[in-house]
């Protein structure tokens, strides 16, 4: 990457053979459709191009449509607002549903009176087209049968048809929306809905003190926290991570949701525009099997000390500054761990990085797996998945 030289963009596998397939590409770190200007199959050996399609800069780029959350007819029902993902799949967060009698479903159809008997039913998240059970703030992704897309629909319900009630619904025109094609890029994994949360009674951790001369390490008991309330969210990494935030008081909190083995690691990153100091300031998320919890590391990238994600990351405190992360609290149920942690805006000594709120942020995601002693940081080696992506962390 020509912008952030200490982040190591390997080369992708070469390409198969193939016939008649459908390919679904993602441009790599920060760039998007509108960044480049042809496309092509290319061979780095020979330099010889195999076909290529130009891009037009007027090319318009079909795009997510946020609608209005569910109306409620008796009060049964809420949501956030729901989202249009493809012309296949809504996204609903923070669903609310009360039911109590059977025969509802996701409903939808093309009226200008709302729900009726004449509209289609709707798998819920798992696929299924059982009668629906109650909803406590589900998010969730439901997608229309094969025969329909969303320019054949204006409204999603909950609806009964045998009785022909209408528990709710929303309303769009999907005619003046440019919708992306259903291709696979918003299938969730089933883990991330299908987990439940189940609190601990009594939640041990433990959060760092800033001492630059020893990482001291201070006992509190303080219970996850649920209801901590982080507006913003994003799902990075193709969906393997949920990335919730919030700006206050000159900290951003953070919220990673991540499904990952206890041999596994989650990195954050930001990558500063202007020090040479560091590549990147990353936070390492992991769960220390001798201690029994999550910890955070304030770490970072660079390849004058040679601390990248091929030999392993290298925490600020081994180099005479502080652990600036604030760990927050954790939890972790069948796979799936959430850790919350906190961190200043303004970077606190030279292995830290500012992060701006007016314009985007470079910010680095990653899975990876730990292959040596934890508190081993120059010897970790790391299979690896990292992404980059330009995020405004307002």
């Amino acid at each position: 990457d020509h912008q952030n030289p200490g982040i190591d963009m390997k080369l992708p596998p070469t390409l198969k053979k193939m016939q008649n397939e459908n390919v679904l590409l993602t441009l790599p770190g920060s760039l998007k459709i509108t960044s480049i200007k042809w496309l092509a199959v290319w061979c780095l050996r020979f330099t010889v191009s195999y076909g290529f399609v130009l891009i037009s800069k007027d090319v318009i780029i079909p795009k997510q449509e946020i609608i209005d959350p569910f109306s409620s007819i008796f009060g049964k029902i809420s949501s956030g607002r729901i989202k249009i993902l493809d012309n296949k799949s809504f996204y609903i967060p923070n669903l609310q549903l009360h039911v109590t009698e059977k025969g509802y479903h996701f409903w939808a159809g093309n009226s200008t009176k709302g729900p009726n008997q004449n509209g289609y039913m709707i798998p819920n998240e798992k696929a299924q087209t059982i009668d629906l059970v109650s909803y406590n703030g589900n998010d969730i992704i439901i997608t229309l049968p094969n025969h329909i897309s969303m320019y054949d629909i204006n409204y999603l319900a909950i609806y009964s048809s045998e009785r022909d009630v209408n528990m709710g619904h929303v309303t769009f025109d999907s005619q003046h929306m440019i919708i992306p094609p259903a291709l696979g890029q918003t299938k969730k994994p089933g883990w991330w809905f299908d987990t439940p949360l189940i609190l601990p009674e009594d939640a041990t951790i433990f959060t760092n003190t800033n001492n630059k001369s020893q990482n001291k390490q201070k006992q509190q008991h303080i219970p996850f926290n649920p209801s901590l309330n982080l507006p913003n969210c994003r799902e990075l990494l193709g969906r393997k991570i949920r990335l919730l935030w919030k700006n206050e008081g000159g900290h951003i909190y953070f919220r990673i949701k991540v499904h990952m083995e206890i041999s596994n690691f989650a990195a954050l990153g930001i990558a500063p525009k202007t020090t040479k100091m560091i590549d990147a300031d990353i936070i390492k998320i992991f769960y220390n099997i001798s201690t029994n919890r999550f910890e955070t590391v304030d770490s970072f990238l660079s390849k004058t000390t040679n601390c990248d994600f091929e030999h392993g990351l290298c925490a600020d405190t081994i180099f005479n500054s502080g652990d600036d992360v604030s760990y927050m609290g954790s939890i972790k149920n069948t796979g799936l761990s959430i850790v919350d942690f906190r961190r200043s805006i303004l970077p606190k000594d030279a292995h830290d990085a500012p992060i701006a709120l007016n314009e985007p942020t470079q910010v680095i995601v990653a899975i990876g797996s730990n292959k040596v002693d934890l508190n081993s940081y120059n010897s970790n080696k790391m299979n690896l998945e990292k992404v980059i992506y330009d995020i405004i962390l307002e």
